[in-house]
């Protein structure tokens, strides 16, 4: 789908790496907190942003807590969508 490495819950995308930046699904309702992060930005890998979904930055993941925190806000949504 974006040339990179996904990861499915119950069917459906949760998230994914491109590079070295992790594509965190978050929801519509988590987006503009999310991009409030200093790391994390638009979602636009196809030139058009897609709402629900953030770029995160290596920089951005630097230790576990950091990382663990974007991957349980990705389950988080992942695990509110209906199984597929």
């Amino acid at each position: 789908m974006f040339g990179g490495l996904g990861w499915m819950m119950q069917g459906n995308m949760c998230c994914g790496v491109i590079d070295d930046r992790l594509i965190a699904r978050v929801g519509a309702e988590a987006y503009d907190n999310a991009l409030k992060d200093p790391h994390a930005s638009e979602f636009d890998y196809t030139g058009r942003a897609m709402t629900g979904w953030v770029f995160v930055d290596h920089a951005g993941l630097g230790s576990e807590v950091e990382l663990e925190m974007w991957l349980q806000r990705c389950v988080r949504f992942a695990r509110s969508l209906q199984s597929k």
